[in-house]
């Protein structure tokens, strides 16, 4: 298997291959020569037809000594969910979905959002926001907002709206299964804020306490606290970024597996 990922990771600047030139860091290109030599690709001893996002039959090529492959079709091969992010140049890899236990009812509820929520531009995920083994979904609307979802009696449930660009306000972070979020803002005044939102009993993530100090100045005796947190420990824990990443009919095709 080491092999074949070895392979696989080689092939992801396959993308701007098939164009005709090679598109290296930064945005440039220069022309290269493709070689061509009926080159096959076996995973334990099966062998894969490399297919497009469309099914069109893609034929590996060599460059300079290094074999290219198409990271869909191997990607896919190995169980991996792929998917290309236009906006950030990034092509997505995720084996972390099959791990997911999503009932039938759970993924209906989910797909019924989507195909309500769907317009170009949303980028979709799926995250363990509260502390059960039921995943949320997230709907991200970049540089605008998002919102996260939950499953809650036969249908999927808004518990939480966040704008983004509210007093210069441009992401989000979480901590898995912990049911807070934490942003990070600015006020007119010289004033930063660290904001904290919780899931509140009304089933609503809210902003439950915040830190306010003076940019470029986060001296302790400078802070001024404001509200109270639910999870007391919530200042010690390790949070992450959370946002969308997939296309719609990438999520899709997650969710009707």
């Amino acid at each position: 298997m080491k092999k074949e990922l070895k392979c696989f990771m080689l092939g992801a600047g396959v993308i701007a291959l098939l164009m005709g030139s090679l598109t290296l860091a930064g945005n440039y290109s220069e022309n290269v020569q493709r070689f061509y030599r009926d080159i096959k690709i076996k995973l334990n001893g099966s062998e894969i037809t490399p297919k497009d996002a469309t099914g069109k039959v893609v034929e590996p090529f060599i460059i300079d000594g290094t074999t290219y492959l198409p990271v869909r079709a191997v990607g896919e091969a190995l169980g991996l969910v792929v998917d290309w992010n236009e906006r950030t140049s990034t092509v997505l890899l995720d084996n972390s979905f099959a791990e997911m236990d999503i009932s039938k009812e759970v993924a209906n509820a989910f797909l019924n959002v989507i195909e309500t929520e769907e317009y170009e531009g949303l980028k979709y995920n799926l995250v363990y926001f509260d502390n059960d083994d039921v995943p949320e979904l997230l709907i991200d609307d970049p540089y605008y907002w998002m919102s996260i979802y939950q499953y809650q009696d036969g249908s999927a449930k808004e518990i939480g709206y966040e704008p983004y660009g509210t007093w210069g306000r441009g992401g989000y972070n979480y901590v898995p299964r912990e049911s807070i979020l934490l942003s990070y803002a600015h006020d007119n005044n010289g004033f930063a804020f660290d904001e904290y939102e919780e899931l509140t009993e009304n089933g609503k993530i809210e902003p439950t306490y915040s830190i306010a100090y003076p940019i470029g100045d986060d001296s302790k005796d400078k802070m001024k606290e404001n509200g109270k947190l639910i999870n007391v420990k919530a200042k010690e824990l390790n949070f992450i970024e959370l946002k969308g990443e997939y296309s719609a009919s990438t999520m899709k095709t997650i969710l009707k597996k």
